[in-house]
């Protein structure tokens, strides 16, 4: 397998969509909440991301400089436990993407003391979204980004507001 092959999405469509790619990594460095969290991952123009962590693994060893991150849960990791972020850090992920309903506080907090940020899918309501952020998340998907902004701006997603 060579990275220039991957699903059939090799060089000529990542170089015909370089522009989109920068700006996916500006939205995702600056940040939904105007966090500085982002900075991980600054340098990157894109995350590699999959379901597949073992995807992951032969991506990552294949091209060692990309930027990775896990999604989950998935039947090997349910749960964003003690073993789950272990794996995830052997992997040389730096972030973790959660189904938003998955998650807790708790989850959050282990996952940002073990050094990775938190990235959520797709929570498109106000309750979800002001939750997301009062639980300390990096980021988060959602299927109405103007929605989001909306809050963000009038000062309704504050980290840690609980």
């Amino acid at each position: 397998m060579e990275l220039d092959d991957l699903g059939g999405l090799g060089a000529d469509f990542f170089g015909a969509h370089a522009h989109q790619r920068r700006r996916r990594a500006d939205v995702l460095a600056s940040g939904v909440f105007g966090m500085e969290a982002g900075a991980k991952f600054q340098a990157y123009e894109a995350i590699l991301q999959s379901f597949d962590w073992s995807f992951v693994a032969a991506a990552r060893r294949l091209a060692p400089e990309l930027a990775i991150a896990v999604l989950g849960p998935t039947p090997s990791h349910r749960r964003l436990d003690a073993r789950t972020l272990a794996d995830a850090l052997l992997l040389g992920a730096g972030m973790v993407h959660w189904h938003d309903v998955e998650l807790s506080g708790d989850d959050v907090a282990r996952a940002h003391a073990a050094g990775l940020l938190v990235c959520t899918y797709t929570t498109d309501d106000e309750a979800g979204l002001r939750g997301g952020a009062a639980m300390g998340l990096d980021a988060m998907c959602t299927n109405d980004p103007g929605h989001m902004v909306k809050l963000r701006d009038a000062g309704r997603l504050r980290r840690g507001d609980r």
